[in-house]
């Protein structure tokens, strides 16, 4: 303060501004413990605030932590149903395969009440039928016996009318003979230059105990019957025939070399074929050998004619699934190939080779889900409808059969408005179901899809049958048979057996005795042409031709 100021004040004066100075400066004190208070305060706030906030943040977290793992296990939860669904299905189609005739009947395909259906049919023969009218065996008999009663009355004594006779048939067996002939063949020798001489053998097999009738017993017993070579080795030698396994395997080797220029032609025959149109089909076999390789099964390919040719059946032997021999083996042929959805096989297709996949195959994957579905849903069951989509194209099929109707009558009916409204229908239909990835459903969809082009071949030409339904049946025996051969021993003895196999199938389908077929080729190669031992030939003996043709 200026002391001109301080001059003019009096005493009194300064001591008020001393005491108002000492106030003021109590009432700052009190400001800044207050602030500081406050400031203290508004710091802890701070702090539960910010405490607060993280506990927020990390609630927050842990939520979308949560909804992450939620969101994860319904996924899991959705795939594991499917699996279920799908696990559900498969279990319900196995049961109904085992329990069930799988033979479909295109008018009603599911039967409901199974017991109910049967409990309809009568048993025993029909009524006005006589006994064993179904079997020729008059023609078979070879002696009869007339077992006469009293012919008269044993109540009154008069004598007896005849009225009519009562026949029936006993079938008696008589174990089969092997009868072993001895042959001495002279060897000569000339006194002057030394030189050697003996009769040629007429015996195909040289010097072999084996005949051209054994041989083809014991391939039949193996390759039509089903029975292995070690059981039908007991056999014999129950029978005083001491033939062991590895005999009897060298005698099947030796017999399909022997017959390997008839297979050939056969072969020959199919890739020429006069319709273009072959089926295929393939089933594993496994082969010891390959254990070598770190693999165990090679691949059974069946190739059969179709049903406007000549019945022909070709097994061919491969170490693999894959259809690089497939083209081999029909390395020149132009058609049309019939086979399922195995994918491999659109390497065979070319310019040349035109494929048709099986409708068949994809109307199984649509019924297998019938087949599953309760009753009560299958009238607006999506597999239910394609199901009958398919079968109409099937029914019209049938009609032209029974009109008896060729190839080009066929094409015709197949392009006409009726037929091409049913296909369009039923492809157009195929592209209008949503079905849910992972279902059943899905998978027959895709499948479909996925062979569509390719299931349309058929009305390029009259010849292409809509389904390989021929071609499944042809493996079917060899799988069968498999059950009991189980497997080969190497590639020389698979390839053996394709051979054999297909010579034994192509004999039955042209309707002959395949014993006999296989006996009288054996014994007549090499001495006629090979043209006249085609199993359909017309110079085939009539006595091996079977009775049931």
């Amino acid at each position: 303060m200026d002391n001109d100021i301080l001059n003019n004040l009096t005493p009194e004066q300064i001591a008020a501004i001393l005491e108002e100075n000492a106030r003021l400066k109590e009432e700052n004190k009190t400001v800044k413990k207050e602030n500081s208070s406050l400031k203290q305060k508004n710091t802890k706030k701070d702090k539960k605030l910010k405490v607060k906030d993280d506990i927020i943040k990390q609630q927050s977290e842990e939520l979308d932590a949560t909804k992450g793992e939620l969101r994860e296990a319904m996924r899991k939860l959705q795939k594991a149903l499917k699996k279920i669904e799908t696990k559900t299905h498969i279990i319900k189609l196995n049961n109904h395969n085992k329990f069930y005739s799988t033979k479909e009947d295109n008018k009603e395909p599911v039967v409901i009440n199974e017991a109910e259906e049967h409990a309809k049919k009568k048993c025993g023969r029909p009524k006005g039928s006589k006994n064993f009218e179904s079997l020729d065996l008059e023609s078979l008999t070879s002696k009869t016996i007339i077992n006469d009663s009293v012919s008269i009355c044993d109540n009154c004594g008069a004598t007896m009318n005849k009225i009519r006779d009562d026949v029936s048939y006993k079938i008696e067996v008589k174990p089969a003979e092997y009868l072993v002939t001895k042959i001495i063949t002279p060897i000569y020798s000339c006194k002057k230059c030394g030189k050697l001489v003996e009769a040629l053998s007429t015996s195909v097999f040289n010097h072999s105990a084996c005949t051209p009738s054994l041989a083809a017993n014991i391939i039949n017993a193996k390759y039509d019957l089903g029975v292995p070579l070690y059981r039908y080795s007991k056999y014999l030698n129950d029978r005083n025939i001491p033939l062991s396994t590895m005999t009897l395997s060298n005698y099947v080797l030796a017999t399909d070399e022997l017959l390997k220029p008839l297979y050939d032609l056969l072969y020959k025959s199919l890739v020429n074929c006069s319709s273009k149109v072959i089926h295929v089909d393939e089933t594993p076999l496994e082969v010891l050998d390959f254990a070598k390789e770190g693999k165990k099964n090679g691949y059974i390919f069946a190739y059969v004619s179709s049903y406007y040719d000549n019945p022909i059946y070709i097994y061919s032997f491969n170490k693999t699934r894959e259809t690089e021999e497939t083209k081999m083996l029909l390395k020149g042929y132009k058609g049309y190939l019939v086979c399922d959805g195995y994918a491999a096989y659109n390497d065979v297709a070319s310019d040349n080779v035109k494929i048709q996949r099986c409708l068949v195959h994809v109307r199984r994957y649509f019924y297998d889900i019938v087949k599953t579905t309760p009753s009560k849903l299958l009238k607006g069951s999506v597999a239910m409808e394609m199901v009958n989509k398919i079968d109409k194209l099937f029914h019209e099929e049938a009609r032209f059969s029974e009109l008896k109707l060729g190839p080009e009558a066929i094409f015709e009916r197949r392009h006409s408005e009726g037929y091409q409204l049913l296909v369009n229908d039923m492809y157009e239909y195929l592209h209008s179901i949503n079905a849910e990835v992972g279902t059943p459903l899905a998978k027959a969809v895709n499948y479909f899809l996925k062979v569509e082009e390719e299931t349309k071949t058929f009305l390029l030409d009259g010849h292409v049958p809509l389904s390989n339904n021929i071609c499944e049946r042809a493996i079917k025996p060899f799988t069968i048979l498999r059950r009991n051969f189980l497997f080969s021993k190497n590639v020389k003895g698979a390839n053996g057996s394709a051979r054999l196999f297909s010579l034994i199938q192509t004999a039955k389908a042209n309707g002959l005795v395949p014993e006999a077929y296989l006996n009288y080729a054996i014994n007549s190669i090499g001495k006629i042409p090979l043209e006249d031992l085609l199993p359909w030939s017309n110079k085939i003996p009539s006595s091996i031709k079977s009775l049931n043709q």
